[in-house]
């Protein structure tokens, strides 16, 4: 018996022949001793034989004994409960290269009873093109993963570098107070490889902070003397009664900072800010305030850990 056999009419066999053979995905007919009664172009396709060799043979033809005896197993439980079966397996395709498959299988039965496997089979894709991007995904996960720890050793040396050099230093120690203050925003500015670096102190009554120094890294160059108002930005001064660090990446969108933008960081093209509170005799007494420009940044726990060192050092100065 052949599977056009159950159709009665010459003419739907062959609208059923173009139907089927219009589709893309590979489909199939077995009969109950599991050999092809039908297939339809894609199937002979994704084969690579033609339709004549195909038909009145079985699986074990044309797969290896294991991938053979998966197919006939889990067809014959659909043979014998009549369920739907849907699920993935790998099969070796005419090119030898292993695919993983979705295959759907159902019974259909002709007007004499006899049992038929109505098969599809859906290409999820080459298990070596998986491998392989697998393999690229785990590359660049220990590629990243290099990166970051050479990035992170980079920052240890500088901030080790940097407060070698405050301890070493007899510029702390100077009787010029202004000398000492902008030796160490110039040495955290290096050490933490940001452009601004600005040393804040309270005024009268706590109603703002006064700039003592501000080195600027490009052109070399300190000012001083600069005002900050508590009025102006009381988001502001409200985190530095709260939090110790006050680390921002986005320094418009984040509430503590946005006060400042259009008049402070707009302008000066601040994008992120790392501001830690200085602490003298139990009271917080200024802050010392690191500014990165163009590009937003992510600050790390190391460099929240050196600014903290940083306001210790200008402690050391004013005291």
């Amino acid at each position: 018996m052949v599977f056009f056999d159950i159709v009665p009419q010459q003419s739907s066999q062959a609208f059923l022949w173009s139907i089927l053979n219009s589709i893309t995905d590979p489909i199939f007919v077995k009969d109950r001793q599991h050999s092809w009664v039908f297939v339809n172009d894609a199937l002979c396709q994704f084969m690579g034989y033609e339709r004549a060799e195909l038909i009145g043979k079985s699986d074990y033809d044309f797969f290896c004994k294991t991938e053979a005896d998966v197919f006939w197993e889990r067809d014959e439980q659909v043979f014998i409960t009549s369920l739907t079966d849907e699920h993935e397996e790998l099969i070796t395709d005419c090119q030898g290269e292993t695919q993983i498959i979705s295959t759907k299988k159902s019974l259909l039965y002709d007007e004499v009873g006899n049992s038929f496997l109505v098969g599809s089979i859906r290409l999820i894709a080459s298990k070596n093109k998986i491998e392989t991007a697998l393999l690229r995904q785990t590359v660049n996960k220990l590629e990243q993963e290099i990166h970051e720890r050479q990035e992170t050793e980079k920052r240890f040396r500088r901030h080790s570098n940097a407060l070698q050099q405050l301890v070493q230093s007899e510029k702390l120690q100077h009787d010029d107070f202004q000398i000492a203050i902008q030796y160490v925003t110039e040495v955290a500015s290096l050490g933490l490889d940001v452009e601004r670096v600005s040393v804040w102190l309270y005024m009268d009554k706590d109603q703002g902070i006064q700039c003592i120094d501000l080195y600027e890294r490009e052109n070399n160059c300190h000012s001083h003397g600069f005002e900050l108002s508590v009025s102006s930005f009381p988001r502001y001064f409200q985190a530095l009664k709260e939090e110790q660090v006050i680390a921002v990446s986005d320094v418009h969108t984040d509430p503590r900072t946005s006060e400042f933008s259009e008049t402070y960081t707009t302008p000066l093209g601040i994008t992120s800010m790392l501001d830690a509170r200085i602490w003298s005799r139990g009271q917080v007494i200024g802050v010392v305030c690191c500014e990165h420009l163009e590009t937003q940044r992510q600050w790390t726990l190391e460099e929240e850990s050196f600014i903290g060192s940083i306001t210790d050092f200008v402690r050391l100065v004013i005291s």
